[in-house]
């Protein structure tokens, strides 16, 4: 059953009291005074209003009863068919009683403006909660989550794409009421928690385009993305989320959103860390090489897809000083990066020891 709170009681009060010249009361539905313009009358027994509960009727009390009840016009507030309490004005009754009706429509219209913001709010945190759920549940939908997400107003059996977004600035909070702005229907957004926002997608490339545009903007401070690939199941997508945005913080620096089908192969390199030791073969190059740039020179060598040239343009070097370098590098590792197992095995040790 509907309840008028204190809280919202005095809210009203306060409110009509700017623009009648009278004090305004409002009690419960059991006739104590929950809100006046006195604070000495409340939580005092009005038997005027009770009066006026029981008959359900506007009462007029013409003279100062002993109870403390003053003159004035009390009349029920009802929402939705419930008789929630009484709103009193006091004064001589005839003098008074054309402002009862405007006061009382105005308080009714103020508790059902309450009631929809409240509820707004409820199914707010509803939703968030189900994303939440939703974020985490690595099988197959139930058919009552599914219902549950469809009264909410979410379809989990259409595929979506999971963005992660990382930042360790107050900026995230102002960003995700910006993303709410940029998402279409069926599209979500939450804070997973004070560092990460997670977006649930359908589709892609005009959320990022603009997305990338406001990260280039520098409008919300150091700002790192992860994207996933389109699932049925959005767990897998916010993982896959998560792995592009750990690779990319860490390979790719200076980028901002890092897409998992282009690092999901370096993914799948960096799960065989546990089995196979190739940490060793970087520290070798990073301590023996570290004049000549040698890990540098490798990575730019990888990312240039071996081309010579171009490599050296990226380095700011000429073409003799890398083929130096790479000769090197085949002395420092006993791998040779112009071979192309060996230059494998080279990338797997740094991805290796980067993740």
């Amino acid at each position: 059953m509907i309840r008028l709170s204190e809280e919202l009681a005095q809210k009203i009060v306060d409110r009509m009291m700017k623009v009648i010249p009278y004090n305004v009361i409002i009690t419960d539905e059991n006739g104590i005074i929950i809100a006046s313009g006195d604070v000495k009358r409340i939580h005092q027994f009005h038997s005027g209003a009770k009066q006026a509960l029981n008959i359900k009727e506007i009462v007029e009390i013409d003279c100062e009863h002993s109870q403390g009840v003053r003159p004035g016009v009390n009349s029920p507030i009802f929402f939705q068919g419930n008789l929630l309490g009484v709103i009193g004005i006091t004064g001589v009754p005839e003098i008074v009683k054309p402002f009862s009706e405007l006061v009382r429509v105005t308080a009714e219209l103020l508790i059902s403006q309450e009631y929809v913001l409240k509820n707004q709010s409820i199914q707010e945190q509803e939703k968030e909660k189900f994303l939440y759920e939703l974020a985490y549940l690595n099988e197959g939908y139930s058919q009552g989550f599914i219902e549950r997400g469809l009264s909410l107003g979410i379809d989990v059996t259409v595929p979506d794409i999971a963005i992660v977004i990382n930042s360790e600035e107050e900026s995230l909070k102002s960003l995700k009421n910006h993303l709410n702005s940029l998402l279409q229907n069926g599209e979500y957004c939450f804070m997973l928690n004070p560092n990460i926002i997670v977006a649930f997608i359908s589709l892609k490339k005009p959320f990022l385009n603009i997305l990338r545009k406001s990260l280039e903007k520098k409008q919300y401070g150091n700002i790192k993305v992860g994207v996933g690939l389109s699932e049925h199941i959005i767990s897998v997508s916010m993982n896959q989320a998560f792995k592009a945005l750990h690779i990319g913080k860490h390979l790719q620096k200076d980028k901002s959103i890092y897409l998992y089908k282009d690092l999901c192969f370096i993914s799948m390199l960096a799960n065989i860390k546990e089995d196979y030791n190739l940490k060793e073969v970087v520290k070798i190059l990073k301590l023996e090489g570290n004049q000549a740039d040698l890990l540098n020179t490798l990575i730019a060598y990888v990312y240039n897809n071996g081309e010579m040239q171009t490599t050296a343009q990226a380095l700011h070097v000429h073409r003799n000083t890398l083929n130096y370098r790479l000769e090197r590098i085949k002395e420092v590792s006993g791998k040779d990066p112009r071979n192309f197992i060996e230059l494998f095995e080279l990338f797997t040790a740094y991805v290796v020891s980067m993740l």
